[in-house]
This record gives structure tokens, C-alpha cells and sequence, in this order.
């Protein structure tokens, strides 16, 4: 065990006839950096049994002990049944060979009554892993959000999974102005919200924006390669205010991002689709939006050979793009500015 991992507060279950050997085990806990509690944390003057549960509750990890006296009394198992129902990490310590319904099938420590093997068999123990476990996929291999505000909502999910699991992805779009990146990152209540969506959904807006937020931080981190047209006037939101706001947030997030971590090819194919990838992880593709509405019917998928197939795809035809025009960011600059200047 690290020890300079976090100082988990672990609850130590156990039968009353036990004691004595469950004090010598919250000595040794504490002194591996962790936090034991159990029931000699009581407040007096208040119901036993919701104090117990309130430390329960307030436990990084639940420790059954489990010895011949405790795997027979009903309270222990009330206790771990609890744990269970709260999504609490369960690791059992068990005394001895004592078989038991109640923890089979949860990884435990076994040692005997000297505790003479604890804490290396506690060493051995990642409880990083065990409190923060590899975070499941949000949905299933292939999701449909049906609606512009399921689209954003999965967005921002599917990416902060990725970020939960430790990593950044390279973010690459085939969008018209780089999909969520012509979004604000402002407050939801910001002028440039109003020039860019004119009378669309308010509603909307907050999940917009940590769509954006969400798939920035990956941009930020890994960097980003994008599809893009410019030159396009056809947006959800008609006219020349809400054309120039989103030139303007997203010529903002083009000087944002280091020059070593962009690059950008243009093509009216941008018009065609919009596409989002982050990394291997998963990719998300909507077809063309509703007038005024945005994009219904957005496929999210994060089936790994699929994923890895639509990158391979994405990064061919980039190359062939590349080898016909400049795809460093600051021809995108350029050519943005000018347009801004005509508008």
C-alpha cells in the first residue's frame, strides 16, 4: 500500500465477543495511514443504530471481520448488507479459514489471530483501485440521443468518462466551425449567447456549454485536428449576428490552443456531417441539423474497433487534405479574420 495515498475512512464490522482482537487491528490501520472507525466513535444519547449507519455512510471502504463468533451474528451481516445497498467498497478480513455466505465472491485478506501478516497482506491491497475503480462505460457500445439537449448531455458525458479513466484523447471534428468549439465558454447569460442563438431554447445553453467545456479540456490537453468550412453561411440560427458570434468564439478557442496542438484543414465536406472524436474512446455523429433546431438523431458509439476505424478514416482522408493546403492553425486564423472583416 502506498503511503502516501489518501487517509481512507474505513468501518470495521464485527462481533462484540471479537474486541480485543478488533482493537489491535484499528491499531494497525492507523498506523498503515488509514482512518478506522467503529463503534467506539459513538456519540452517546443518540439511537445505536443510526450512528452506526452514519459511519457507515461517511466510509471509504466497510471491513467486515469475520471469525468464527462474528460470521453467526446477524448484526455483522445487517451491517454489510447496508454497505452493500450504499455502493460502499467491502474488504473482508477474515481470522482464520471461516467460511462465509455472506463475503463469497469479494477479494479479502485472511490472516490469523496474531495479525502477524496483516499488514503485509494489507500492502498488497491497491485501495486506490478498490474505492475509485475504472469507470464503466456511460451507456452502451452504440446510444442514439434523439434531441439537440440529449446530444449535448451525452457529449459531456462520454468525454468526462475519458477523463475519469485517467486520460485525454486527441480531439479531431469534421464540422462547419469545429462542432462544440463555436460554442461560448461565457456564462449562459453573456450578450455573445444571444447574438449566437437569437431565439432558440435558452434551455439549451447550459448543456452547450458543458459540452464545450468538457471536450475543450481534451483539446487543451491532447490537442485537436479539424475538418472545417468557414466560408459557410448556412447555420442553425440565420443572419450576420449570429454568423460572426460563432466566428468570433471560435476564432477565440483557435488562438487558445498551442500552435504544436491544432492543426486544421478546410473543406466543404465540413458540410456534410458532424463529427466528433475523442481519442480511441468514442465518436459521435450527427447528420445535418434542423433549421433553427440543431442536430437530432446523433450517434454516439464507443466500440473499440469501431472507434479506432473512424479515426483511421478521419486521419486518411486529413492527410489527403494536408497535402494539398496549409493546415496550420494560423492560415484558419487568416482566413477568419477576413471573413469577420467582410461582415
Amino acid at each position: 500500500m502506498n503511503t502516501r495515498q489518501h487517509r481512507y475512512r474505513v468501518f470495521l464490522s464485527y462481533a462484540h465477543v471479537d474486541k480485543e482482537l478488533v482493537q489491535r487491528i484499528a491499531s494497525l490501520i492507523e498506523a498503515m495511514g488509514l482512518a478506522p472507525l467503529w463503534d467506539v466513535d459513538l456519540n452517546p444519547g443518540k439511537p445505536f443504530t443510526d450512528e452506526i449507519k452514519e459511519l457507515i455512510a461517511r466510509s471509504h471502504v466497510f471491513i467486515p471481520i469475520i471469525t468464527r463468533d462474528s460470521q453467526h451474528r446477524p448484526w455483522v451481516h445487517q451491517e454489510t448488507g447496508f454497505a452493500i445497498a450504499l455502493d460502499i467498497p467491502i474488504l473482508p478480513i477474515t481470522i482464520g479459514h471461516v467460511p462465509s455466505d455472506m463475503i463469497a465472491g469479494i477479494q479479502g485478506i485472511e490472516t490469523d489471530s496474531s495479525l502477524s501478516q496483516l499488514r503485509e497482506k494489507f500492502a498488497e491491497i491497491d485501495l486506490d483501485k478498490l474505492v475509485l475503480p475504472i469507470p464503466k462505460r456511460p451507456f452502451g457500445m452504440v446510444e442514439i440521443a434523439e434531441l439537440p439537449s440529449e446530444r449535448c448531455k451525452l457529449m459531456s458525458t462520454y468525454a468526462n468518462w475519458v477523463l475519469d479513466l485517467g486520460e485525454y484523447g486527441l480531439v479531431r471534428t469534421q464540422a462547419k466551425l469545429g462542432s462544440s468549439f463555436s460554442v461560448p465558454r461565457a456564462p449562459v447569460d453573456d450578450p455573445i449567447w444571444d447574438e449566437r442563438e437569437g431565439d432558440r431554447d435558452t434551455l439549451l445553453r447550459p448543456h452547450q456549454l458543458q459540452e464545450r467545456l468538457s471536450l475543450e479540456r481534451h483539446a487543451q490537453a491532447a490537442g485537436c485536428r479539424l475538418i472545417i468550412d468557414p466560408t459557410t453561411t448556412k447555420f442553425n440560427v440565420p443572419g450576420v449576428p449570429a454568423r460572426r458570434a460563432r466566428l468570433r468564439v471560435f476564432l477565440d478557442f483557435l488562438r487558445s490552443i498551442p500552435s504544436d496542438k491544432i492543426e486544421v484543414a478546410i473543406s466543404s465536406e465540413a458540410h456534410d456531417t458532424n463529427l466528433v472524436v475523442v481519442g480511441d474512446h468514442f465518436f459521435a455523429e450527427s447528420m445535418a441539423p434542423r433549421s433553427g433546431q440543431g442536430y437530432f438523431q446523433t450517434v454516439f458509439h464507443s466500440h473499440p474497433p469501431s472507434v479506432l476505424r473512424k479515426v483511421r478514416r478521419f486521419d486518411q482522408r486529413f492527410e489527403e487534405l494536408a497535402d494539398r493546403q496549409d493546415t496550420t492553425v494560423d492560415q484558419a486564423i487568416a482566413l477568419i479574420e477576413g471573413i469577420l472583416r467582410q461582415l
